[in-house]
């Protein structure tokens, strides 16, 4: 029964000598290896971020160009810049994530900062943009 004892104790001893942690080395390699995987992964998530602001934006664009849109026939009023400027004042809710200006433009609500048609100068087609 000493002998029993005596090799767990024995074996304890062997673990416990084992059991020394990470080496300096190996938290060098984790460490490195984060930083590789978040140098990759910040800027995808920007990009995804802008590409969110921007739908949000556009999307409550639309909103408020419809509720213009009935504010102007219950109203019984024509459109001006005036009119509009009112009516974006007085509408509570926040448009563009960004603060962008919003503008009426052409019959659409448009932010100078996410709108992709010709509210800011950008033509798919290749033309040469003109103002009438």
């Amino acid at each position: 029964m000493v002998e029993i004892s005596s090799k767990r104790i024995d074996e304890e001893k062997e673990r416990k000598v084992h059991n020394e942690g990470f080496s300096l080395v190996e938290l060098m390699v984790v460490m490195a290896i984060l930083a590789i995987l978040a140098s990759i992964a910040v800027p995808i998530y920007e990009g995804y971020s802008e590409r969110a602001a921007k739908q949000v934006c556009n999307v409550n664009c639309l909103q408020v160009e419809r509720i213009y849109h009935i504010y102007l026939l219950m109203e019984n009023k024509e459109h001006t810049n005036n009119v509009f400027d009112e009516f974006i004042q007085n509408y509570e809710e926040t448009i563009c994530p960004d603060n962008g200006d919003i503008k009426y433009v052409n019959g659409k609500v448009r932010c100078m900062l996410h709108s992709e048609d010709e509210a800011n100068g950008n033509n798919d087609d290749g033309s040469v943009p003109f103002y009438k």
